[in-house]
């Protein structure tokens, strides 16, 4: 199965504890990955999925006087960007399903679990390169300035976000980019 565990923190932060030190806690190292001391160290990918399940939740939730309301940005690009957070809503769902649907045939198959393994990662990676290529294609569709606001307040929420990650799937995390 893989070893990974994705923590992320949209309110309350790291806790103080976090770090980027491995530590052991039954038998899997842990590397702890603190976005508001090292924001370097969190992947692209991570980050807008974190942004994008934000501001959907800000939508669908219809909450009002978030810092996503007052992106200096036109109307017709603030509709971009959420119609991007209502994507990746969709696209989370079915890459949960796909990621199941490989599952449950390579159990069927009976393979042994490296393929499972394989399998799911094929999917994750899948998965999170397509939401690089929509964020790059509405990123290319917004103005210079609203592109530069948008990235000011995704680098922002960075602060906000933190990580638990087993070592032994270091590299995976970190991929694609």
């Amino acid at each position: 199965m893989v070893l990974w565990c994705l923590l992320i923190s949209l309110v309350y932060g790291a806790p103080s504890a976090a770090s980027a030190a491995p530590t052991r806690k039954g038998g899997i190292e842990w590397v702890f990955i603190d976005g508001a001391k090292e924001p370097w160290l969190l992947p692209e990918w991570l980050v807008w999925q974190n942004v994008l399940a934000g501001i959907y939740t800000i939508r669908s939730h219809h909450l009002e006087g978030s810092p996503f309301d007052s992106l200096p940005v036109t109307a017709a690009e603030r509709k971009r960007i959420e119609s991007a957070a209502t994507w990746y809503n969709q696209h989370q769902d079915a890459c949960t399903e796909r990621q199941k649907r490989e599952v449950e045939m390579l159990r069927a198959a009976k393979r042994p679990q490296a393929d499972l393994d394989d399998g799911q990662r094929k999917v994750i990676l899948d998965c999170r390169e397509q939401v690089l290529d929509r964020v790059d294609r509405f990123l290319g569709e917004l103005s210079g300035e609203g592109r530069a606001a948008l990235l000011a307040y995704v680098n922002a929420r960075k602060s906000g976000m933190w990580m638990r990650v087993a070592k032994s799937e270091l590299d995976f995390y970190k991929r694609p980019r």
